[in-house]
């Protein structure tokens, strides 16, 4: 029996099975009407993106599970199908899609900001796993960490960690792009 899939994983799984039934629908109408159709691709996508958005929000949740085995139960023979589109990958994750997430611009303040006043690291969300960053404070190009002494951030693509140096403080305009 095989392990059970990872929410990431089931989150590709539900893009790509969007993507066949949808195909799948297109050529129905095409050649001739689908004997059986047990759910849509909206409702497929839709279940999807809920599952993302929340694991973005909070990887910890604890209805994710369920929901997850729901979306694979939905999925049926186009999961298999599905998890059969994506070939291999790297150390790095392959981002699905290839979708690049938004932009991050923030200003520092000491209550509801990605880093607060005097702080100096902040977690991206999972989108933005394995990408690189572009990083302008308060409108300068930043540099990565090297030797310590001209260095403005580190980044980690596998755990999203961002850390600025010197920290931050309340006015600073930071804008976080994926590269």
């Amino acid at each position: 029996m095989s392990a059970l899939l990872t929410i990431p994983q089931t989150i590709t799984t539900g893009d790509g099975t969007t993507y066949l039934m949808g195909n799948d629908e297109a050529n129905g109408a095409l050649f001739g009407q689908r004997l059986v159709k047990k759910t849509s691709p909206t409702m497929i996508a839709i279940i999807t993106d809920a599952i993302r958005w929340t694991y973005d929000t909070d990887p910890t949740n604890d209805t994710l599970r369920g929901t997850a085995n729901y979306l694979i139960w939905l999925c049926g023979a186009y999961g298999l199908q599905a998890r059969a589109l994506s070939g291999g990958g790297t150390v790095t994750p392959i981002n699905p899609g290839g979708l690049m997430p938004a932009k991050i611009e923030f200003y520092v303040n000491d209550t509801d900001s990605y880093i607060l006043d005097g702080g100096d690291t902040f977690t991206l969300p999972v989108a933005w796993t394995g990408f690189d960053l572009l990083v302008f404070r308060n409108g300068n190009e930043q540099t990565v960490l090297t030797d310590g002494t001209d260095s403005s951030y580190t980044w980690n693509p596998i755990t999203r960690i961002f850390t600025c140096t010197p920290a931050a403080s309340t006015g600073d305009k930071f804008s976080i792009a994926p590269n």
